[in-house]
């Protein structure tokens, strides 16, 4: 079935704007680099709606508590892998510790997923399909709206992962030893994010056994280097688990019968497929009329499948697990495990026809929905701490570390000082003091909102674990 034409439309000004962004988003000389301007363009939209939206709300805690970790350079800290405090550090060290620089590191992740969506599309869907699912993408709420200034290590692996992915798929397609270490370095890095990669790195594990080609992919010598970096990129925070009593397996294993509820799983579920429904809905209303063809190139059955088993192992591995050790899911682990979703669903619709026009129309989409979805998450609440007035900055000027009373056995403690802003409203002073706290058989976590206390034996030596704390609120007289 032939494609609607522009051409009737050339003379009004939208109709020629609609014909230029067919044309530079489509044409393979200029596809990748316009879609990439286009992302960029859009983040910069929603980074400018962030700072104008928010401008006396929380700074979400996991902000404040990876700028506490980044300022040392360890491989670990506390519960979590290394890379996001990695990340924080090096942002920080290059721009200032204000609110608009935490928004704008939320917004280079955010970024790099979308690229790497979109490189994937291009892999299993070619070139028009893929520009019309990274705009569909653009409505996810984790990408655009009040929860994409969420730094944390679910947004780090949400833009590590879909890298990840997209290196198995050049791996897999031409199998080279520089390919493989790429992909081994990327399956590190996810790995060092957060310990949530694991599903994905066995959804790829299960795709490279799997699939028909694996004879001429375990004949070359991508595996093995991917193999080879992998765990010599991994040793060092693996001494640190030894060195620290593997405090973080010990955190994953306190969740384990914690608390157990049922029906966690099915708000879990029900939150992420909710939060997808947005770029689905908007990529059928984009391709409406719906209208259907005979496919008749040739299928890319091994990328179609290789992305199917990994969203399906990210989609139910979390699920059956937690069945199993009865774990309850929080909300936000899915976060950064259901970006293949849409791309699987595409794949298996051949059938239905992407003119230029349904392009076209899902970038007009996405742009009318970025400041709407700001708007609409403007009162965003923030977590852990509760709702909060937001920090006017953070100084950078933190004094060097001294040694102070000893917290525990034979304990020491580092305290990272930030200046404190004052807020607007004259009805009270809120201080956060990022602590760092480096101990001796006794380390320190929240167990209710503003308060700590020592736990024996949880760890044996956590370097430099960082808590957010409220220090003081007081009301002006």
């Amino acid at each position: 079935m032939p494609e609607r034409s522009f051409a009737g439309r050339r003379r009004g000004p939208i109709a020629s704007i609609n014909v230029w962004l067919a044309a530079a988003l489509l044409r393979p000389r200029t596809a990748a680099a316009s879609v990439m301007a286009a992302i960029t363009a859009a983040l910069l939209i929603n980074l400018l709606m962030l700072v104008l939206m928010k401008p006396a709300e929380t700074l979400f805690l996991d902000c404040t508590e990876a700028y506490a970790w980044g300022r040392q350079f360890l491989f670990g800290y506390g519960r979590h892998p290394p890379v996001t405090g990695w990340i924080a550090g090096v942002w920080y060290r290059v721009f200032p510790a204000e609110n608009w620089a935490s928004y704008a590191l939320s917004q280079v992740m955010t970024g790099i997923s979308l690229v790497s969506i979109y490189f994937i599309g291009k892999h299993v869907l070619g070139r028009r399909r893929a520009t019309l699912v990274v705009f569909a993408m653009l409505l996810y709420p984790l990408f655009v709206g009040g929860k994409s200034d969420h730094y944390n290590n679910a947004q780090v692996l949400l833009a590590i992962l879909p890298l990840t992915v997209w290196m198995f798929l050049r791996a897999y397609e031409k199998p080279t030893l520089s390919r493989g270490l790429m992909l081994g370095l990327a399956a590190a890095a996810s790995m060092l994010t957060y310990y949530s990669a694991t599903f994905g790195l066995l959804g790829l594990t299960l795709a490279a056994v799997m699939l028909p080609g694996r004879r001429n992919f375990f004949t070359s010598p991508a595996p093995y280097a991917a193999i080879a970096a992998f765990v010599l990129a991994l040793i060092p925070h693996a001494v640190w688990l030894a060195n620290n009593n593997f405090s973080t397996l010990h955190w994953v294993d306190s969740l384990v019968e914690f608390r157990w509820n049922s029906f966690s799983i099915v708000s879990y579920l029900a939150q992420q497929f909710g939060l997808l429904a947005f770029c689905l809905i908007g990529a059928a209303i984009a391709v409406w009329p719906w209208r259907f063809r005979k496919v008749t190139e040739p299928p890319r059955a091994d990328e179609r499948a290789i992305v199917t088993i990994v969203a399906t192992v990210l989609v139910l591995g979390p699920v059956l697990l937690a069945l199993a050790r009865r774990v309850s899911l929080q909300l936000g682990w899915g976060n950064s495990l259901f970006f293949l979703v849409p791309i699987a669903v595409a794949s298996f619709l051949p059938m239905v026809l992407v003119t230029r026009r349904a392009v076209v129309v899902s970038v007009w989409i996405a742009a009318i929905s970025c400041p709407l979805n700001c708007s609409a998450h403007r009162f965003t609440r923030g977590r852990a701490l509760g709702s909060c007035p937001m920090m006017a900055s953070i100084a950078h000027s933190a004094k060097p570390p001294r040694k102070s009373r000893s917290s525990g056995a034979n304990g020491s403690i580092r305290r990272c000082r930030l200046s404190l802003a004052a807020l607007k409203s004259p009805r009270q002073w809120f201080f956060i003091a990022p602590t760092i706290r480096r101990c001796s058989r006794t380390s320190f976590r929240p167990t209710r909102r503003g308060s700590i206390f020592p736990t024996s034996s949880f760890t044996k030596d956590t370097s430099a674990f960082a808590w957010m704390m409220v220090a003081s609120i007081t009301r002006p007289a």
